[in-house]
């Protein structure tokens, strides 16, 4: 026999969703207007009122005064302290678009965390704010009530600022320097030596490393550094490595212009999807072919530029064991269990071909 399925009016469901935000603190210590109340859940204010007269009848919140929204009251609080949903705060550069692999990791993280019956709230910020964020933290952390902290690549003090204030999961950038955080992270240096050599071996000297990052410029030019098997001079090695901070599609198309005028690379290495969308209409205007006239290597992974001509060669980052390192540390605890080095793949395409 079938079960019967249980039918909950309208103003039950809305009265479910205020506990829960009452829980999550949400709300703190009134309720706002019905009208704002009607936007927020999406349905009448009549509804909203109905939902709010059983609230009072369950002893939640007091008689609404003239003016004022009805008054949460502390017993209601208590009640529910102790079932409150815990929150993960995902911070992530709300500058630029994330990029699709990185996306998907955090949507991973987001399900796991939702497995073990939490809530999870994204946050664009700043990464290159220049002044001091920790005020900014500690305002979104107080209006998501939240009690964890995912960083997706943060810059600057961002990293400290976090994980003095909350058990922090960060995903790339740069580690905290004197607050214990969970880093997962493939080693830049690292990664950029394989790929040079990768060129190197197919007769590339001049090649070009971008990214949108500052603080990842000195990891690029030390890759580079040992890679390099020939006398270049350390300050030709800084060319070479350029970091292109202006959020904007036209910024980097003039990036291009004025790094392929004056260094006429023969390769160029990027480091997200939409660069490498740059790159090739840069190329497809100017003229430049790819592979014949420059190779080109993402150290990243985006399925859809599959579908271009052509195919570029991506490196792949194992996001598997940076779940599994996340779930590792919801169970113990959120306690911080270091750093670690994870290497990438590479996943070979049709960008790359010998220098001409």
């Amino acid at each position: 026999m079938k079960r019967p399925i249980e039918k909950t009016s309208l103003p039950a469901q809305v009265a479910r969703h205020i506990r829960e935000d009452i829980s999550s603190g949400v709300w703190n210590d009134r309720l706002p207007g019905r009208r704002l109340l009607a936007q927020r859940y999406q349905v009448s204010q009549r509804t909203c009122s109905a939902a709010v007269a059983l609230l009072e009848r369950d002893g939640m919140l007091g008689t609404a005064e003239p003016g004022k929204g009805p008054r949460i009251l502390p017993a209601a609080i208590e009640m529910h302290a102790d079932s409150r949903t815990p929150v993960l705060l995902i911070l992530h550069q709300s500058l630029v678009p994330i990029p699709h692999d990185e996306e998907l990791l955090l949507r991973a993280l987001q399900e796991a965390w939702e497995q073990e019956g939490g809530r999870v709230v994204w946050q664009g910020v700043d990464f290159q704010y220049r002044k001091s964020p920790g005020s900014r933290i500690e305002t979104l952390i107080a209006r998501h009530s939240a009690d964890a902290i995912v960083t997706l690549c943060p810059g600057g003090t961002w990293p400290d600022e976090t994980s003095k204030r909350l058990p922090t999961f960060q995903l790339g950038g740069p580690p905290p320097r004197e607050h214990a955080a969970t880093l997962l992270a493939f080693s830049v240096s690292w990664e950029v030596s394989r790929v040079v050599r990768h060129l190197s071996e197919r007769g590339h000297r001049r090649i070009l490393a971008t990214t949108e990052y500052p603080w990842m410029v000195p990891s690029l030019i030390e890759g580079m550094r040992n890679a390099d098997e020939t006398d270049r001079a350390p300050d030709s090695l800084d060319r070479f490595c350029q970091a292109c901070t202006t959020p904007a599609p036209e910024a980097w198309i003039r990036f291009w212009q004025e790094n392929f005028l004056h260094l006429e690379p023969t390769a160029v290495i990027v480091d997200t999807d939409w660069q490498l969308l740059s790159l090739y209409g840069f190329c497809a205007r100017a003229g430049l072919r790819i592979p014949n006239r420059l190779s080109v290597v993402m150290m990243g992974f985006n399925p859809l530029l599959e579908w271009l001509h052509p195919k570029p060669t991506m490196m792949w980052f194992p996001n598997d064991e940076v779940v599994r390192q996340f779930k590792k540390w919801i169970g113990r605890g959120m306690e911080s269990t270091g750093n670690h080095l994870v290497e990438m793949t590479f996943k070979h395409g049709e960008s790359v071909a010998g220098a001409g």
